[in-house]
């Protein structure tokens, strides 16, 4: 757990000259929105005790700020550059192999664990990969995906809707805001 917190320190630290631009505000109300479905998912669960209130925190600092920064922050938007299909696919396959090594280690899974835990986070690695890339692409901010990544996260299984409403009201607002420009 500490080492998923230090990399992303360590990271705005070396980065911090490129980093100015992905955290500005953009997309207050689906912020907010976002920020409220997290807030109502709290009560949902209802664990107004000290574990819960940790599950809280991890899934939006931890695991929502931490993944987004690295993954989509960093590796995207550096390898991005060079090449955005590339940058896509290794942003994407490093996070499934991530979220096959992690329980693996933690829960100290076998090999065929593994190699199976691989094989499924690369393929939704892939799929959900491009989806928060997307959203961070039309956005403009590593703000929403971060948010959107722990509503997923702690949604109870509604993330998906939620994750295809994000990517659906980024479509339309910037379809229409390119057809009012010209």
């Amino acid at each position: 757990m500490i080492a998923v917190m230090l990399l992303p320190i360590i990271c705005l630290l070396v980065f911090r000259k490129d980093t100015g631009s992905l955290f500005r505000i953009r997309h207050t109300y689906l912020l907010l929105l976002l920020c409220i479905m997290y807030c109502v998912f709290f009560v949902v669960h209802q664990q107004f005790n000290m574990p819960g209130f940790y599950l809280f925190i991890q899934d939006l600092i931890i695991i929502g700020f931490s993944e987004e920064y690295l993954y989509r922050g960093v590796m995207y938007s550096i390898m991005k550059k060079e090449n955005t299909a590339l940058a896509i696919v290794l942003s994407s396959l490093f996070w499934g192999i991530t979220h096959a090594v992690y329980p693996t280690v933690v829960v100290g899974g076998d090999l065929s664990v593994f190699l199976t835990d691989c094989i499924s986070n690369i393929g939704f690695g892939l799929f959900i990969g491009y989806g928060f890339i997307y959203v961070f692409e039309e956005s403009k901010t590593l703000w929403i995906p971060i948010l959107l990544h722990a509503v997923y996260d702690y949604s109870m299984g509604y993330g998906w809707i939620i994750f295809v409403g994000t990517v659906m009201y980024l479509y339309i607002v910037n379809k229409v805001g390119h057809t009012r420009q010209k």
